[in-house]
């Protein structure tokens, strides 16, 4: 296009054109800087020493190593999850990897958080407690067609990433505001909400939801800070254990890239390697990046999940004969 010929009007465009790329590049430079330069606050100076993190979703994955890694710095540990014998298992080796800290174990089943009192039967048992980082980490996914879902699961879905969520916040938050030393939540997103992709429909809703509710309360409350955790892809069972790669981080460097963020950012990515990826992403078109899941990664993801698919007991498993059909809707 001549500029030229348009005057006033091609100076603008010009311009703007100049500032979205030069804020792209920006966000390209500070992204190197939180990821590598930007040192990890005393989180133990900033919280409190001897006081205690509760996290959801203890004894598995993420949560299990949010356990380990705060345990290993001086923080007591609430543990919850579903089952008790798991919660006990991680608590013994918590104490071995930090003899000075205490822990508790308190059994709860985040999918049943709708029913009456479950929040307040988590609270009861720990209201004593000094807690100054609560992590709302326990969560599921899916990945298939929406009409195959069972709708049991879409609602066991939407109470452990939701609602679990939302009433801990509840409970917890008034009570952390009112600490003499910062508290901390971390609300566990992910980074699909920021691409949102088929077949993550659900997914997607809900991690949004934890999203734009963490930033409204960071908000609210500004002696708490809260972050919403949007790590890409990690080598958990969620991710049916997918081996570390290029774009798949392990869960010990996902917990550390986040509690390197803790205290400067709302809203975090956190290891570098998806910091470069969540750039990558924002250079592109959704059209672009719809074209090269749906003919290149899509299958993969199907056949990824086809066990994770059968354990849910998800209605009608015809996932990968869908993906056929769906290919050939977008050629």
């Amino acid at each position: 296009m001549d500029f030229e010929k348009l005057g006033k009007f091609g100076t603008l465009f010009k311009i703007i054109g100049m500032l979205l790329v030069a804020r792209k590049i920006a966000g390209g430079i500070i992204g190197i800087y939180k990821a590598f330069l930007r040192r990890r606050k005393d989180l133990v100076q900033r919280y409190g020493k001897n006081t205690w993190a509760l996290v959801t979703g203890a004894s598995d994955g993420i949560g299990q190593e949010f356990c380990r890694q705060l345990a290993k710095i001086g923080f007591n540990i609430i543990l919850v999850a579903r089952t008790q014998k798991k919660l006990e298992e991680t608590a013994e080796e918590l104490k071995k990897i930090n003899p000075n800290i205490s822990t508790k174990v308190v059994p709860a089943d985040l999918s049943k958080s709708n029913e009456q009192g479950w929040a307040e039967n988590i609270y009861e048992q720990v209201k004593d407690l000094d807690v100054s980082i609560l992590i709302n980490n326990a969560g599921v996914d899916v990945f298939e067609r929406f009409e195959l879902i069972d709708p049991e699961y879409l609602k066991k879905m939407i109470n452990i990433n939701c609602t679990a969520l939302y009433l801990l916040n509840h409970k917890f938050v008034p009570q952390m505001a009112k600490r003499v030393k910062k508290s901390a939540v971390i609300n566990v997103s992910s980074g699909v909400v920021k691409v949102p992709l088929a077949y993550y429909s659900t997914y997607n809703g809900t991690k949004a939801l934890v999203d734009y509710f963490t930033l409204s309360l960071g908000d609210e409350f500004k002696n708490i800070d809260f972050m919403s955790m949007q790590p890409y892809d990690v080598s958990t069972a969620m991710m049916n254990n997918r081996p570390p790669d290029v774009m798949t981080i392990t869960r010990q460097e996902c917990v550390k890239g986040f509690l390197d963020c803790l205290g400067y950012e709302r809203q975090s990515v956190g290891h570098w390697k998806h910091r470069i990826q969540d750039w990558l992403y924002s250079l592109l078109p959704r059209w672009l990046i719809n074209l090269v899941f749906f003919n290149f990664l899509m299958e993969d993801f199907f056949k990824e999940r086809i066990p994770l698919v059968q354990n849910w007991r998800l209605k009608g498993a015809t996932a990968v004969n869908a993906v056929a059909q769906d290919t050939k809707k977008t050629e």
